[in-house]
């Protein structure tokens, strides 16, 4: 949606006011927002995710990663309640760290041992809701790319977290409570 000359002004006003408040950030900050209310502009607010996975593979090969995304709030509320926004922003959050996270050791694949050319990624969004938000991956392993060895790998994560749930007397959600993503 294009925006009309009244709300092109006032982001034009917003930058002359902004130079005058830089001293009274709160000010300025209760100042902007009461305009954008009044010309139809919502204010977007974003904040830190944070996405943490340790891959591993079958040599003794660990190693943990730590991300940091700046995503809008409203993205988070939406994965809380709908599945399929919940796994848009999982996939959108996970996948461009694959090549690097690949990158980073000679990983084997967990089952043949073979060098490994994929991660199985287990995020899980059970944690979005604190602040700052967290998608913890469950744990990350390097598989070859048979698909063989990809679904032994993926039954032991599955397995695994199952029985992780059980023993902390938490339920299994129908879905497992894992995406995979690769």
């Amino acid at each position: 949606m294009a925006m009309s000359s009244l709300q092109w002004s006032a982001v034009v006003v917003l930058a002359a006011v902004g130079f005058f408040y830089i001293n009274d950030p709160r000010s300025f900050q209760s100042s902007l927002a009461g305009l954008f209310s009044k010309v139809g502009i919502a204010e977007v607010r974003h904040v830190q995710l944070y996405y943490n996975v340790t891959v591993r593979d079958n040599s003794g090969n660990e190693q943990n990663f730590l991300y940091n995304h700046t995503v809008e709030a409203a993205r988070i509320a939406a994965a809380l309640k709908d599945p399929s926004s919940r796994l848009e922003l999982t996939k959108e959050i996970t996948t461009p760290h694959i090549p690097e996270m690949l990158a980073a050791k000679h990983w084997k694949c967990a089952v043949c041992k073979m060098d490994a050319t994929m991660l199985l990624l287990h995020p899980l969004p059970d944690h979005l809701m604190l602040d700052p938000p967290l998608l913890k991956d469950f744990g990350g392993v390097a598989v070859c790319g048979s698909d063989s060895c990809q679904d032994s790998a993926g039954g032991m994560m599955y397995s695994l977290y199952d029985d992780v749930m059980k023993a902390s007397g938490m339920e299994v959600p129908d879905d497992g409570g894992i995406v995979e993503v690769y």
